[in-house]
């Protein structure tokens, strides 16, 4: 859980000469946030747990930003659309974490319903999502 917390401190870089912006980093960065929404599968998110989840707004705001700059979006396709399956418990925790911005102390909008999986995976330009979620049949128009 920390994880996120310490790739992201300016003094992982000084003090340890690495590069976190490298490809294979933000795969690294990317698979974590995703995981870290696919919990929701299982545990649903709502406002009585929302406040067990303290990383849950940076990984709803990063995950795309990392996904896109991975050395290999094909790696995490698979665990990525599992994360946007149209009406999920995830895919609706995702749209409600959406609504707010890291870093600040609101509370997602529980009643927002968000894009569709095909809309939010062109907004964030992931192309083989938009080609997978194509390909199985996803409606254009929808939102």
């Amino acid at each position: 859980m920390h994880l996120l917390q310490i790739i992201s401190c300016p003094c992982i870089h000084e003090r340890y000469k690495c590069d976190l912006s490298t490809g294979p980093s933000h795969t690294f960065i990317a698979q974590t946030c995703i995981g870290y929404l696919l919990h929701f599968a299982d545990n649903p998110l709502n406002q009585t747990t929302f406040p067990g989840y303290p990383l849950s707004l940076y990984a709803a705001e990063y995950w795309s930003h990392h996904l896109r700059l991975c050395h290999d979006r094909e790696i995490l396709l698979s665990s990525t659309m599992r994360l946007l399956e149209s009406g999920s418990t995830q895919f609706v925790a995702l749209n409600h974490l959406y609504s707010i911005q890291w870093g600040t102390t609101g509370s997602p909008d529980w009643h927002r319903k968000g894009p569709s999986p095909l809309h939010m995976c062109s907004k964030i330009g992931y192309t083989e999502g938009v080609r997978f979620l194509l390909d199985k049949g996803a409606a254009v128009d929808t939102d």
